[in-house]
């Protein structure tokens, strides 16, 4: 599955070499007082996941209630393109 996703360009959690690394421009080495730019924020619940994501998109999961919530967002604005929720009873 993962070789299929990567031939289509989509990320994959471990990286586009697979390694955990990707390709980026060096961070800041300080930050404003303020922090840096926020381009969005949002309520949900609780989750331990991280964020992956390419040029365009940023995917996570959090969970509320019961209930797991898989959501793609804008990776320049941060609106929700989607959202996906199922039922995930511990």
């Amino acid at each position: 599955m993962d070789d299929a996703l990567a031939v289509r360009g989509e990320p994959l959690h471990d990286g586009p070499r697979r390694d955990f690394t990707v390709d980026v421009p060096a961070a800041a080495s300080c930050w404003p007082a303020e922090g840096p730019k926020r381009i969005g924020t949002r309520l949900r619940g609780e989750g331990y996941s991280a964020v992956v994501g390419d040029s365009a998109r940023l995917y996570t999961l959090c969970r509320e209630g019961t209930d797991e919530v898989i959501v793609a967002l804008d990776a320049d604005i941060g609106i929700t393109y989607w959202e996906h929720c199922h039922n995930a009873a511990l």
